[in-house]
């Protein structure tokens, strides 16, 4: 039986970076870059690009907001759509591209909110949206939701 601790590795791996991200942006050291191996939003964050974490309070997010989260392998990016409130727990509802659910993640999951993205010899701020997709997008909670009942 062979014994393979790639995976296991992967998620303490992930787990480190992500601690350490938190821990140095809970310091008050400013904003801490990241590189994102695999991004669940290629269309706004392509894969190996550097991201720009500012810490954040999961109460002070706001629909729309590119966030990074730990899921337990590495930081990933995801899309912040709402707070789910329960009488045992409170989780963050994201969506990532090519998932037509919420995704809740517990609160402790959150790194921190990406304010920059570089790649390509450019850097961007993510969450700037023409007022219209903007609009779409929070109608929709970000591809998650159909309108007004169509379906």
């Amino acid at each position: 039986m062979s014994n393979d601790y790639s995976q296991l590795h992967g998620q303490i791996a992930g787990d480190l970076t992500a601690a350490a991200t938190s821990a140095s942006l809970a310091a008050g050291s400013g904003r801490r870059k990241l590189t994102i191996r695999d991004s669940q939003l290629p269309s706004i964050i392509p894969a190996g690009a550097k991201v720009s974490l500012e810490q954040v309070a999961f109460g002070k997010l706001a629909m729309g907001d590119i966030i990074c989260v730990n899921t337990g392998n590495q930081p990933q990016v995801r899309r912040f759509i709402k707070l789910k409130l329960t009488k045992s727990n409170t989780a963050l509802l994201t969506a990532y591209e090519g998932f037509k659910k919420k995704d809740a993640l517990p609160t402790g999951s959150l790194v921190g909110r990406v304010v920059e993205v570089e790649a390509g010899g450019k850097s961007w701020d993510p969450n700037k949206e023409g007022p219209l997709k903007k609009f779409w997008g929070k109608l929709t909670q970000y591809g998650t939701h159909k309108p007004f009942g169509i379906g």
